[in-house]
Order: C-alpha cells, then sequence, then structure tokens
C-alpha cells in the first residue's frame, strides 16, 4: 500500500514538473488534408484536373477553415459533401471562390454530428465545372497533416485571403507541438 502512495505521488510531481516545462501544452487544432482527382467523383471522371485541400479545425471553437486549390479544373462551385468514400450525398456546405483565383476557401461551425462524422473520415470535397456539374474531382478529407506540397500550395496563396493565414497559423501550432514524434525534430517550415 505503501510503495502504491509513493507511486502516485511520484506521477503526480511530474505531472506537474512536465506541465511547468510545456509538457502539458496540447494544441487545440486537429489538421486534415486532401488530393482531389477525377477517380474519386462517384461514378469516376476522366479529368486532367487536380486538387489540394486542406482543413484545420479549431477544437475550442469547434469551427473547420478549409481551403482548395484546383489546377488544370475551371472550377463553378465547391462543396463539402457529407459522404463516406464512394458514396454521393448532397452538398452541406458551399465553398466561396477567392476572386481571379483557383483558391476556394470555407469557414463553418461544427455541430457535435458534424465533427464526429469528420473524426470518421465522412467529409469529401467535389469541384463542379461546366464539362463536368455532377463533379470533376472529389477527395476525402482525412486526418492527415497535409504534406510538404500542400502546405507549401497553402502558403502561396496566403496573400489571398485571411482565413489561409489563420490556417498557416494554426499549422504551425499543430507542427510545433507534434514535430518532435511527426518529424524527427526536423520542423515544418516550408511556406511559413
Amino acid at each position: 500500500m505503501k510503495i502504491f502512495s509513493l507511486r502516485t505521488i511520484y506521477i503526480g510531481l511530474l505531472s506537474l514538473v512536465l506541465a511547468a516545462c510545456g509538457g502539458g501544452h496540447e494544441s487545440p487544432y486537429e489538421a486534415y488534408s486532401a488530393v482531389l482527382t477525377g477517380g474519386e467523383v462517384v461514378p469516376a471522371v476522366a479529368s486532367n484536373g487536380s486538387g489540394s485541400a486542406v482543413a484545420t479545425v479549431d477544437l475550442d471553437r469547434r469551427t473547420l477553415l478549409a481551403t482548395v486549390v484546383v489546377t488544370g479544373v475551371a472550377a463553378t462551385e465547391v462543396h463539402l459533401h457529407i459522404a463516406r468514400v464512394g458514396t454521393v450525398a448532397p452538398p452541406a456546405f458551399a465553398f466561396s471562390n477567392v476572386p481571379g483565383s483557383a483558391v476556394w476557401t470555407l469557414s463553418i461551425p461544427l455541430t457535435e454530428p458534424q465533427l464526429n462524422a469528420l473524426w470518421r473520415g465522412d467529409f469529401a470535397i467535389d469541384v463542379h465545372s461546366a464539362a463536368a456539374p455532377n463533379g470533376e474531382i472529389r477527395g476525402q478529407l482525412l486526418d492527415y497533416f497535409p504534406s510538404f506540397e500542400q502546405v507549401d500550395i497553402l502558403a502561396r496563396a496566403r496573400q489571398q485571403s485571411p482565413l489561409v493565414e489563420e490556417q498557416l497559423r494554426q499549422l504551425r501550432d499543430i507542427e510545433e507541438e507534434e514535430d518532435d514524434w511527426r518529424f524527427g525534430g526536423v520542423g515544418l517550415t516550408v511556406g511559413f
């Protein structure tokens, strides 16, 4: 019994020391990403277009920020669907186009069921065009930190929208918290 009490005290003290040194800090943000292709559309579409999607979630405020940058597609609409891989669902939210660019942004509050759907991987982004009004490229938004290439695409779009700048700030916060185990201490500096 005494050994258990001493262990409990030591563990408690160690927790306090780690918290005082910053070891208890957890980023309030999560990052998601997707690569959009014609092969992901249901049914698949032959398209030379592609897209990069990055989303961040502020867990404290329950808000999702998302940016899609398209290439090779004259996008007419971009939607976020609550849909599982390989399924079709009506659009849940519409992205706004940054005028004169291939950048589309979205900022929305999330309900508990929507947050759960995101965590399950049930958020899909669909890009529509005049050539493919039902969707030309699509990607499933998954719990993956964006690749270096995706962060670079986002960084190049930062001047076009304050939302993109906020996403980069949130990604920096996540990366600072997790770089020791995610990137081996190298740190993510592309475009920051």
